[in-house]
């Protein structure tokens, strides 16, 4: 069950994930890696001149061959000051995309409680891959893996998509009941799907946000270079084409939402940013105060 964030947890949430963002941009502009804050990160930037208020983080988009990279060169740092968390053969997050974790602190989500996985405060990295032509069957054929790819690299049941959808998942996933068989899967999906270079491709995907975000085509250019814009008492790198960006996926973002969504777009199931969840461990398990 999800708990309620206070104002001054928020602010500490928020001030947390600035803080890995300039670490982690520090990182790739040393080696040389292109990356852009995206979403609710990039309209905060524009709408209120930092966070959201309610917002919680800081996401950023990296192009697949710059996300490829960073993971390996970041795993292979031992000064890194973060863990960097991506699902794999031996571990399961349920996201789909890398992360960043904090492990000096804990941050447990709602959907990732009962997960063996690092259960501190995260920063999300989603990578971008060249998109064929809209339309066309290479196209569908992409999306098609990206749909098998994100059911069997979550291992999870969507929600919010319907009953039938939440169902014909759960058949899906009975047919691979094994571990390694799901991996060889959704590691086979991951290649063929990103397997169109942006380099050569008119058009930009989001493959690892959901089947909604996947339907999206972006105009290469609008992610051929980066900008700075102000944010809190810093600046954030975002794509050149950043406001074409925001109204293809989030359509009229200058607006505010109803006072009923203005709340943080994370269920939170438990929060300690003062204390490592290592300290919360117990025989290898995450034992959580009533």
């Amino acid at each position: 069950m999800a708990k309620q964030v206070t104002a001054a947890q928020l602010q500490a949430m928020q001030q947390l994930s600035l803080t890995m963002y300039e670490k982690f941009a520090e990182f790739c502009d040393r080696h040389s890696l292109q990356y852009f804050v995206i979403g609710g990160g990039l309209i905060g930037a524009l709408r209120h001149g930092g966070f959201i208020p309610w917002d919680d983080d800081l996401d950023v988009f990296m192009p697949r061959a710059d996300y490829e990279r960073f993971g390996k060169l970041w795993r292979s740092d031992p000064k890194a000051p973060y863990k960097y968390v991506r699902t794999g053969k031996n571990l399961v997050t349920g996201d789909l995309m890398a992360k960043l974790c904090d492990e000096s602190t804990t941050l447990v989500t709602t959907y990732q409680q009962d997960v063996e996985m690092p259960q501190g405060f995260t920063f999300d990295i989603l990578p971008i891959d060249g998109c064929p032509q809209p339309g066309s069957a290479r196209r569908k054929e992409q999306k098609a893996l990206a749909l098998v790819y994100s059911l069997y690299n979550s291992q999870t049941i969507p929600k919010n998509h319907g009953k039938l959808k939440a169902l014909a998942s759960q058949a899906l996933l009975s047919l691979v009941p094994g571990k390694g068989q799901r991996y060889g899967l959704w590691r086979y999906c991951e290649k063929r799907m990103s397997r169109w270079p942006i380099a050569a491709s008119s058009y930009i995907t989001e493959l690892c946000a959901g089947p909604k975000y996947m339907q999206n085509e972006y105009p290469a250019e609008w992610f051929a270079s980066s900008v700075m814009l102000p944010f809190e008492n810093t600046h954030i790198r975002v794509p050149v084409g950043y406001r074409d960006y925001l109204s293809m996926a989030f359509g009229n973002w200058r607006e505010l939402p109803p006072k009923d969504k203005q709340k943080p777009p994370h269920d939170v199931a438990f929060i300690d940013l003062d204390t490592p969840y290592s300290e919360y461990m117990v025989d290898g398990r995450l034992v959580l105060p009533a």
